[in-house]
């Protein structure tokens, strides 16, 4: 009885911001407040459910009221990436979408001090979306960074959007790209995206796919070579 007194006591004593966060975080992360450390398919289940749980959460508080996370949204999206959830940018996008003057400021903070260079991306790509032009020199900086590291499908779906944005300025970039020999598919992938975007400007990556020494991408790039 005790306990439960107590515990009531405790909840009455919060602010109405606060309540908030903490059901969205326990929404995402569990009573607990952290992912599960261990790997698999219940696992990974799991995880999905608390995510889409915390997403629907968060759009219907912020449909209930665009500024519910003025205030706590830094802290937010900060414990949301401590503990290790995959969707922080979807929640960032669900605050700029609402009140982007709101919760600019306090994404690009979470963003700064975020270590993970691509969730970084992410969340200033949040921001960017609405204001391109105040945000466009870090989106490109950390798309940049990004296409250098090893390629993977996250890379690669980075690369591709930074293709759609910036077109021929990420042109040596992707003439990098060309060069390595592994995660091909994705490579040749990149390759007919560019090829399909820029046209005949993209002939320095083409040249610089078929002289990769890689059979598939060459070949693929040959090819595309055929239509110039």
């Amino acid at each position: 009885m005790g306990g439960e007194f107590s515990a009531m006591m405790e909840v009455a004593e919060k602010t109405p911001c606060e309540i908030v966060k903490d059901q969205l975080l326990e929404a995402f992360l569990g009573k607990d407040l952290t992912l599960e450390s261990t790997s698999g398919p219940e696992q990974e289940a799991q995880r999905q459910q608390r995510e889409e749980a915390g997403l629907n959460l968060a759009a219907e508080e912020l449909k209930r009221d665009p500024k519910v996370f003025e205030g706590i949204a830094f802290e937010i999206l900060g414990s949301l990436i401590l503990g290790g959830v995959g969707v922080v940018d979807k929640v960032a996008e669900l605050m700029m979408d609402k009140n982007p003057a709101g919760y600019v400021n306090a994404i690009f903070k979470a963003a700064d001090r975020c270590t993970d260079v691509y969730v970084k991306f992410t969340l200033v790509r949040a921001v960017f979306r609405r204001y391109p032009g105040r945000y466009r020199p870090y989106i490109l900086a950390l798309g940049r960074e990004l296409m250098g590291r090893p390629l993977d499908k996250r890379i690669s779906d980075t690369t591709i959007w930074m293709l759609h944005k910036f077109g021929a300025e990420i042109l040596p970039d992707l003439v990098g790209l060309m060069r390595g020999a592994d995660a091909i598919p994705e490579r040749i992938r990149i390759l007919k995206e560019t090829a399909q975007i820029l046209g005949a400007t993209s002939l320095p990556v083409i040249t610089a796919a078929a002289d990769s020494g890689v059979p598939e991408l060459s070949q693929t790039a040959l090819d595309l070579l055929q239509r110039f």
